[in-house]
């Protein structure tokens, strides 16, 4: 892995005074304007009128905005990189990094949405080398160090950088008291074999009854694959219309606009996910081991489902009350569950709410490394034990 971050963006940089000033102006109107609107809704004019520069003086430095969004990850990259230095002690470094979230939140939210556009991959960027720190300094596997990454900043987001606040103590405090302790209460241990209990498949959607109802569901799933393929903000309501084989009026009928046809698909893809879950964790009594059949059916559904990502990390920028709601529905569903285990000693007692943090945010790491980027391929088991090792007896447990 180890490969070098280097900046290989096309961009010029200036050699005076003001031309960097120019130049730096840009850089922050972006990380403004791409962190409200998302990469693909913005336009040049707009990073201009926000950096209160002349387009012309854009393309001084930069051919396109493509080039400025390297740019702000090779940025990213170097200062999370600076954070993270030589820490070893996990509590100061958990520290490190949620100051750096308090104080590049905006960027690094661009970042997220980075992960799914058609754009330089930030793994090359940003991922490699910082996963080869963290485990030079933790002294974990490549896996733990995924999930520890994941966990840090949906726990990040949630608590501080979607809400423009810091993360508070007590819940650095509970976050590293679930990483440094586990989730595991007495009397579970790891099982043999890391494999979904049978053969999960995608629910199946009930036909619908009458010709409106199935113009509207032809529309839902028009619109999934057309959010999938281009994007949120680069889809169109005709693109739908066109994929569905209906009128621009038919959609009007069903749906007041874009945003709410969205809301309906994400709604949609949570429903999915989370029968599929329930499906498979029937008849299982003690939480750990519905927790660990929860990772894997999970990882099982978005091996046939690439397209969540796509979908729900653009709407945590073009629409943030969907984008975000979409977690906070889970995680509240997922806390809730994790108190009554705590209440019963079937898991460790901690914050249920920052449970449920790591616990999703681990997970959804480790689906975007080893499914997402290798084609959707099942992680291998080796993989899985690492990660579920980390999650259940944390920095110092067994291995």
């Amino acid at each position: 892995m180890n490969r070098n971050v280097q900046n290989l963006t096309k961009s010029r940089i200036p050699s005076t005074q003001r031309g960097r000033k120019t130049y730096e102006a840009i850089l922050e109107g972006a990380i403004q304007v791409f962190s409200q609107s998302g990469f693909h809704a913005t336009s040049v004019s707009e990073i201009c009128r926000c950096a209160d520069v002349a387009n012309g003086s854009f393309y001084q430095y930069f051919p396109d905005k493509t080039d400025v969004l390297e740019e702000i990850i090779h940025r990213i990259s170097r200062d999370f990189l600076g954070t993270i230095g030589s820490e070893k002690n996990p509590e100061r470094l958990c520290d490190a990094l949620f100051d750096f979230f308090e104080t590049r939140g905006k960027s690094f939210q661009i970042f997220r949405e980075a992960e799914f556009l058609e754009v330089p991959h930030p793994r090359d960027i940003f991922y490699d080398a910082v996963i080869d720190r963290l485990q030079e300094n933790l002294n974990i596997g490549e896996a733990a160090c995924w999930a520890f990454l994941g966990a840090l900043t949906l726990t990040a987001l949630t608590f501080g950088g979607w809400e423009g606040k810091p993360v508070q103590p007590g819940i650095r405090l509970s976050f590293f008291d679930v990483l440094q302790n586990g989730i595991v209460s007495n009397g579970w241990s790891l099982p043999a074999h890391f494999r979904v209990r049978k053969n999960i498949s995608k629910p199946a959607i009930p036909e619908p009854e009458g010709r409106a109802e199935r113009t509207r569901q032809a529309l839902l799933l028009a619109s999934r694959e057309c959010f999938a393929k281009t994007g949120y903000s680069m889809t169109h309501i005709t693109h739908i219309t066109q994929a569905a084989g209906a009128a621009l009026g038919t959609f009007y009928f069903h749906f007041k606009e874009k945003r709410e046809i969205l809301a309906e698909v994400t709604t949609a893809i949570r429903a999915e996910m989370q029968k599929m879950v329930f499906d498979s964790c029937r008849g299982l009594t003690h939480r750990m081991d519905i927790e660990l059949q929860a990772f894997l059916t999970f990882l099982e559904y978005l091996i046939h489902n690439h397209d969540i990502y796509r979908i729900v990390r653009e709407a945590e920028f073009a629409e943030p009350e969907i984008g975000r709601g979409y977690y906070e529905l889970i995680r509240a569903e997922w806390a809730k569950l994790s108190r009554q285990a705590m209440a019963t000693g079937q898991i460790r007692t901690a914050d249920p709410e920052v449970t449920a943090c790591i616990l999703m945010g681990a997970e959804s790491n480790i689906g975007m490394r080893w499914i997402l980027w290798e084609d959707g391929h099942h992680p291998p088991e080796k993989i899985l034990r690492e990660a579920w090792s980390f999650l259940c007896y944390g920095f110092f447990g067994p291995r």
